[in-house]
């Protein structure tokens, strides 16, 4: 849902949009696609703008805007403004209008309502993000899941659960590298960086598992 929502959901004029958990899913799926396609941003500018080092000298989208695209959220008819006379205002084959409305092509989206407040954005995503977020977090949290199999019976036998809570520290892999400044290149510390610490391990069972 949007942060401020003003009518009710689904109304593209007033309201706000709602998504379904196939939505969620496949909003998700899409935007793990696009990082992997893209790499990692080097800072969260980089990531939340678009791109300038898109294909044919265009800005390409935002890495979140391609994925909603990709993920089809706003392609539909709830989507798509009606405006008397627009066409003949700005009709799409009028040799001013591409040169204007598409100097980078590759950044526009092609629904009308876009902008909208029931038009999903990368904002709607951002925003309630926005207290919380960080160019680089320093904190992780990761859980890891192992089982044991039956080599003849080929069923599990056992399973297991583990959470640990990584902080990166300041200081380098090898710590003769002062913190402040660069490694020289062939050094163990430019290929892995900063030094991590263990502040939290614990088992789970299967029900820790489902928070």
């Amino acid at each position: 849902d949007h942060f401020v929502p003003s009518g009710k959901k689904d109304d593209l004029y007033a309201g706000h949009r709602r998504l379904s958990d196939e939505q969620l899913n496949n909003l998700s799926e899409n935007i793990v696609e696009e990082i992997r396609d893209r790499g990692v941003a080097k800072s969260l500018g980089g990531f939340i703008n678009r791109d300038l080092a898109g294909e044919d000298n265009n800005l390409k989208m935002s890495r979140i805007d391609e994925a909603i695209v990709n993920a089809q959220i706003n392609s539909s008819s709830e989507t798509v403004a009606t405006t008397i006379g627009q066409d003949d205002i700005y009709p799409l084959d009028a040799p001013s209008y591409k040169p204007a409305a598409h100097a980078f092509g590759n950044s526009i989206v092609e629904e009308t309502g876009a902008g909208l407040p029931g038009y999903f954005k990368q904002q709607d995503i951002l925003r309630p993000l926005a207290p919380v977020m960080t160019t680089r977090g320093d904190t992780f949290v990761i859980r890891a899941y192992g089982e044991s199999i039956d080599p003849i019976t080929k069923s599990v036998t056992g399973r297991a659960w583990c959470e640990v809570t990584l902080q990166r520290t300041p200081d380098y892999l090898n710590k003769e590298t002062p913190a402040w400044t660069f490694p020289p290149t062939d050094a163990i510390s430019s290929k892995f960086g900063r030094s991590f610490s263990i502040i939290n391990f614990r088992w789970l069972n299967n029900e820790d598992t489902r928070s």
